[in-house]
């Protein structure tokens, strides 16, 4: 997670994010359940003008839920939606550098990875590098 997703995570940023939604995200965004519990969150960012045909895909889950094979079908059904979009001929997800689960959680899904961008994001206060995946329409 990059420093724009808020942390802490608090009870009333939660108790927002379900009343009133995270708007200022942008895209389309939804919860991850399993059994009726939340298990983590996901969402669709659509590019706009020169970039309208490009959605992002991003997706995070609580760690006692990783290695499930859960944001593997999350990303499957994701790109998916994204793809169904019109116009939409590109998807890809933006990787912190040392995430190699996240990574094969794409490879999986066919995205091949395209180049590392260095010290682009904000974790924690610091620039991280992070790896750049997409998959593009057949």
């Amino acid at each position: 997670m990059s420093d724009h997703f808020p942390h802490p995570y608090t009870l009333e940023l939660a108790q927002h994010w379900i009343t009133q939604g995270q708007i200022e995200f942008g895209g389309e965004h939804w919860a991850i359940t399993l059994d009726d519990v939340a298990v983590g969150g996901c969402g669709l960012h659509p590019g706009t003008g020169r970039f309208a045909c490009e959605v992002e895909v991003g997706y995070w889950l609580g760690r006692a839920y990783w290695g499930r094979g859960v944001a593997t079908e999350i990303v499957r059904v994701l790109t998916e939606r994204a793809f169904a979009m019109p116009g939409v001929v590109r998807v890809f997800a933006g990787v912190h550098a040392d995430n190699r689960a996240s990574m094969r959680v794409l490879e999986r899904n066919g995205f091949a990875r395209e180049g590392l961008l260095r010290k682009n994001r904000s974790k924690a206060g610091r620039a991280i590098d992070s790896v750049i995946y997409a998959k593009i329409a057949a």
